[in-house]
């Protein structure tokens, strides 16, 4: 894989997605990732800008260059995550300061106590993010 298509990031292993969930314990494979570029552009570094995808609402997270891509709903209050602040890889929500780790989605602070679905996000030979959004074997993403 060369520097221009290289992956930026993963959720890591054990990432409580989704999309993990639905296809069991294992992590999906690249045959059933659907890469998709990311509409928004890359927010000032410690910022993030939501964005919708294949009918979810996402939000694109820098983390001192880093991006990352999660689910844009707080699982404790069901509301938007942009805004929140990012420290080091760990994003506060707006409404109330609970804390989410933006590498695997689960929860790092009460009162947030479920983990929110992580992408994987790289750039394309052109240098656009991507981002990874399962799909089922039949092609349906999930």
């Amino acid at each position: 894989m060369n520097d221009s298509n290289r992956r930026l990031q993963a959720p890591r292993s054990g990432a409580c997605s989704e999309a993990t969930r639905a296809l069991g314990s294992r992590e999906p494979s690249e045959a059933e990732r659907s890469w998709r570029r990311i509409p928004v552009e890359l927010p000032p570094s410690g910022g993030t800008r939501a964005f919708e995808l294949a009918s979810r609402k996402l939000l694109l997270c820098n983390a001192a260059g880093t991006p990352y891509v999660i689910e844009n709903i707080c699982p404790h209050v069901l509301a938007s995550l942009e805004g929140g602040a990012i420290d080091g890889t760990v994003l506060e929500c707006p409404h109330h300061g609970g804390r989410i780790d933006l590498r695997d989605g689960r929860p790092v602070r009460l009162p947030i106590r479920r983990s929110v679905a992580a992408f994987a996000v790289r750039s394309s030979a052109d240098g656009a993010l991507e981002v990874a959004i399962e799909s089922r074997p039949n092609g349906d993403v999930l």
